[in-house]
Protein backbone atom coordinates (compact mmCIF):
# COMPACT_ATOMS: atom_id res chain seq x y z
CA UNK A 1 0.00 0.00 0.00
CA UNK A 2 1.10 3.53 -0.79
CA UNK A 3 2.44 5.29 2.03
CA UNK A 4 0.33 8.91 1.56
CA UNK A 5 -2.84 6.77 0.85
CA UNK A 6 -1.77 4.53 4.79
CA UNK A 7 -0.92 8.23 6.01
CA UNK A 8 -3.87 10.48 5.44
CA UNK A 9 -6.53 7.25 4.17
CA UNK A 10 -5.91 5.30 7.46
CA UNK A 11 -3.61 6.14 10.18
CA UNK A 12 -4.93 10.15 10.48
CA UNK A 13 -8.39 9.54 10.41
CA UNK A 14 -8.33 6.78 12.83
CA UNK A 15 -5.82 8.29 15.35
CA UNK A 16 -7.22 11.80 15.60
CA UNK A 17 -10.67 10.76 14.99
CA UNK A 18 -10.22 13.34 11.90
CA UNK A 19 -11.75 13.38 8.07
CA UNK A 20 -9.96 11.83 5.20
CA UNK A 21 -8.51 13.66 2.80
CA UNK A 22 -10.99 14.14 -0.77
CA UNK A 23 -8.68 11.16 -2.40
CA UNK A 24 -9.14 8.93 -0.03
CA UNK A 25 -13.27 9.21 -0.78
CA UNK A 26 -13.44 7.32 -3.68
CA UNK A 27 -16.39 5.59 -4.63
CA UNK A 28 -16.66 5.91 -0.87
CA UNK A 29 -20.90 7.74 0.08
CA UNK A 30 -20.16 8.31 3.32
CA UNK A 31 -19.77 11.26 5.72
CA UNK A 32 -18.25 9.52 8.72
CA UNK A 33 -17.17 6.77 9.30
CA UNK A 34 -17.14 3.58 11.96
CA UNK A 35 -14.03 2.83 13.15
CA UNK A 36 -14.64 -0.84 12.49
CA UNK A 37 -15.33 -0.43 9.19
CA UNK A 38 -12.31 1.98 8.02
CA UNK A 39 -9.98 -1.00 7.67
CA UNK A 40 -11.56 -3.31 5.19
CA UNK A 41 -12.63 0.64 3.21
CA UNK A 42 -9.36 0.32 1.60
CA UNK A 43 -9.53 -2.64 -0.04
CA UNK A 44 -13.31 -2.38 -1.06
CA UNK A 45 -12.64 0.91 -2.78
CA UNK A 46 -10.09 -0.47 -5.03
CA UNK A 47 -12.15 -3.82 -5.53
CA UNK A 48 -15.93 -2.35 -7.01
CA UNK A 49 -16.63 0.34 -9.19
CA UNK A 50 -20.36 0.82 -6.90
CA UNK A 51 -20.15 3.72 -4.84
CA UNK A 52 -20.03 2.33 -1.33
CA UNK A 53 -22.21 3.64 1.30
CA UNK A 54 -21.88 2.84 5.01
CA UNK A 55 -24.57 3.23 8.24
CA UNK A 56 -23.32 4.95 11.50
CA UNK A 57 -25.45 2.11 13.45
CA UNK A 58 -24.20 -1.49 13.27
CA UNK A 59 -25.57 -4.44 14.10
CA UNK A 60 -24.12 -4.96 17.64
CA UNK A 61 -22.14 -2.74 19.90
CA UNK A 62 -22.04 -4.82 22.77
CA UNK A 63 -18.82 -6.58 21.41
CA UNK A 64 -16.38 -5.85 19.45
CA UNK A 65 -17.31 -6.15 15.47
CA UNK A 66 -14.47 -7.08 12.61
CA UNK A 67 -16.09 -5.80 8.98
CA UNK A 68 -15.13 -8.38 6.04
CA UNK A 69 -15.74 -8.34 2.70
CA UNK A 70 -16.73 -10.40 -0.25
CA UNK A 71 -16.56 -9.80 -3.85
CA UNK A 72 -19.05 -12.21 -6.13
CA UNK A 73 -16.91 -13.20 -9.02
CA UNK A 74 -20.19 -13.11 -10.66
CA UNK A 75 -20.51 -9.44 -10.56
CA UNK A 76 -16.68 -8.70 -10.92
CA UNK A 77 -16.81 -4.89 -9.73
CA UNK A 78 -20.13 -4.29 -10.26
CA UNK A 79 -21.53 -5.15 -6.43
CA UNK A 80 -19.30 -5.34 -2.96
CA UNK A 81 -20.90 -6.88 0.74
CA UNK A 82 -19.52 -5.60 4.30
CA UNK A 83 -20.35 -8.40 6.51
CA UNK A 84 -19.91 -7.63 10.40
CA UNK A 85 -18.68 -10.54 12.81
CA UNK A 86 -16.13 -11.96 14.71
CA UNK A 87 -13.60 -12.30 12.25
CA UNK A 88 -12.51 -11.05 8.93
CA UNK A 89 -13.11 -14.18 6.91
CA UNK A 90 -16.51 -14.30 7.89
CA UNK A 91 -19.41 -14.63 5.60
CA UNK A 92 -22.41 -16.31 6.80
CA UNK A 93 -24.89 -16.18 9.52
CA UNK A 94 -22.69 -18.43 11.82
CA UNK A 95 -20.75 -15.88 13.01
CA UNK A 96 -22.13 -12.44 11.47
CA UNK A 97 -24.33 -10.43 12.96
CA UNK A 98 -25.50 -8.51 9.77
CA UNK A 99 -24.03 -7.34 6.07
CA UNK A 100 -24.62 -4.42 4.02
CA UNK A 101 -24.30 -4.25 0.19
CA UNK A 102 -24.84 -2.80 -3.10
CA UNK A 103 -25.00 -3.58 -6.99
CA UNK A 104 -25.25 -2.02 -9.98
CA UNK A 105 -28.43 -2.73 -11.44
CA UNK A 106 -28.39 -5.07 -14.01
CA UNK A 107 -30.07 -8.47 -15.77
CA UNK A 108 -29.22 -10.59 -13.20
CA UNK A 109 -30.24 -8.12 -10.42
CA UNK A 110 -32.35 -10.02 -7.97
CA UNK A 111 -36.26 -8.06 -7.40
CA UNK A 112 -36.71 -7.92 -3.42
CA UNK A 113 -40.20 -9.31 -4.30
CA UNK A 114 -38.68 -12.25 -6.21
CA UNK A 115 -36.40 -12.97 -3.25
CA UNK A 116 -39.43 -12.24 -0.80
CA UNK A 117 -41.56 -14.96 -2.61
CA UNK A 118 -38.50 -17.23 -3.01
CA UNK A 119 -38.20 -17.54 0.84
CA UNK A 120 -42.11 -18.18 1.35
CA UNK A 121 -41.99 -20.62 -0.98
CA UNK A 122 -38.87 -22.01 0.16
CA UNK A 123 -40.25 -21.97 3.98
CA UNK A 124 -43.50 -23.72 3.14
CA UNK A 125 -41.98 -26.27 1.75
CA UNK A 126 -39.88 -27.27 4.57
CA UNK A 127 -42.51 -27.89 6.68
CA UNK A 128 -40.68 -26.78 9.40
CA UNK A 129 -42.32 -25.56 12.21
CA UNK A 130 -40.92 -21.48 12.76
CA UNK A 131 -38.49 -21.21 15.93
CA UNK A 132 -39.70 -17.58 16.29
CA UNK A 133 -43.19 -18.02 15.13
CA UNK A 134 -44.23 -14.03 15.24
CA UNK A 135 -40.82 -12.79 13.36
CA UNK A 136 -41.12 -15.87 10.67
CA UNK A 137 -44.54 -14.70 9.65
CA UNK A 138 -43.81 -10.91 10.08
CA UNK A 139 -44.94 -9.56 6.55
CA UNK A 140 -42.30 -7.97 4.14
CA UNK A 141 -43.61 -5.44 2.23
CA UNK A 142 -43.03 -1.52 0.88
CA UNK A 143 -41.71 0.55 3.62
CA UNK A 144 -40.32 4.22 3.25
CA UNK A 145 -36.84 5.32 4.35
CA UNK A 146 -35.31 8.26 4.94
CA UNK A 147 -35.32 11.00 2.71
CA UNK A 148 -38.58 9.62 1.15
CA UNK A 149 -36.79 6.81 -0.35
CA UNK A 150 -38.72 3.48 -1.05
CA UNK A 151 -37.56 0.34 0.56
CA UNK A 152 -38.68 -3.25 0.01
CA UNK A 153 -38.26 -5.31 4.06
CA UNK A 154 -37.84 -9.00 3.52
CA UNK A 155 -38.22 -10.84 6.84
CA UNK A 156 -36.36 -13.73 7.91
CA UNK A 157 -37.54 -16.91 7.06
CA UNK A 158 -36.38 -20.33 8.45
CA UNK A 159 -36.46 -23.51 6.17
CA UNK A 160 -33.01 -25.92 6.00
CA UNK A 161 -31.54 -22.21 8.14
CA UNK A 162 -32.82 -19.09 9.02
CA UNK A 163 -32.36 -16.37 6.39
CA UNK A 164 -31.17 -12.96 7.04
CA UNK A 165 -33.79 -10.20 7.43
CA UNK A 166 -33.25 -7.55 4.78
CA UNK A 167 -34.10 -4.11 4.01
CA UNK A 168 -33.34 -3.10 0.01
CA UNK A 169 -33.75 -0.08 -1.68
CA UNK A 170 -32.42 1.44 -4.73
CA UNK A 171 -31.02 4.83 -5.75
CA UNK A 172 -29.61 6.12 -8.96
CA UNK A 173 -28.85 2.51 -10.83
CA UNK A 174 -27.86 0.36 -8.16
CA UNK A 175 -29.52 -1.58 -5.46
CA UNK A 176 -28.18 -1.39 -1.58
CA UNK A 177 -29.82 -3.58 1.18
CA UNK A 178 -28.71 -3.87 4.70
CA UNK A 179 -28.93 -7.46 6.65
CA UNK A 180 -29.53 -8.96 10.27
CA UNK A 181 -28.81 -12.51 10.67
CA UNK A 182 -30.37 -14.49 13.87
CA UNK A 183 -33.66 -12.52 13.79
CA UNK A 184 -33.49 -9.35 13.45
CA UNK A 185 -36.74 -6.97 13.36
CA UNK A 186 -38.12 -3.98 10.85
CA UNK A 187 -37.08 -1.45 13.74
CA UNK A 188 -33.94 -2.50 13.81
CA UNK A 189 -33.58 -2.75 10.03
CA UNK A 190 -34.75 0.43 9.52
CA UNK A 191 -32.38 2.51 11.94
CA UNK A 192 -29.37 0.67 10.12
CA UNK A 193 -30.87 1.33 7.02
CA UNK A 194 -31.83 5.37 7.74
CA UNK A 195 -28.36 5.48 9.23
CA UNK A 196 -26.76 4.50 5.77
CA UNK A 197 -29.12 6.94 3.94
CA UNK A 198 -28.21 9.93 6.36
CA UNK A 199 -25.11 9.34 6.24
CA UNK A 200 -24.36 10.10 2.36
CA UNK A 201 -23.44 13.47 1.43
Amino acid sequence: MNFKIFVDCLLIPLIMNAPSQNHCSGNIRAKNIPTEVKYILLKIKTETLVPVIIPTVLPRYDIPLIAGRRIEKKYAKDAYDIFYGTSEECDSNKCSFGSTGGELISAITQHPIEEYNLGISLYKRSGRLPENQKKTEESGGYITLSKGINGFYIPSFCYAYCSDAKIVWQQDEYQYYVALSRGGTLKELTKIANSAIENQP
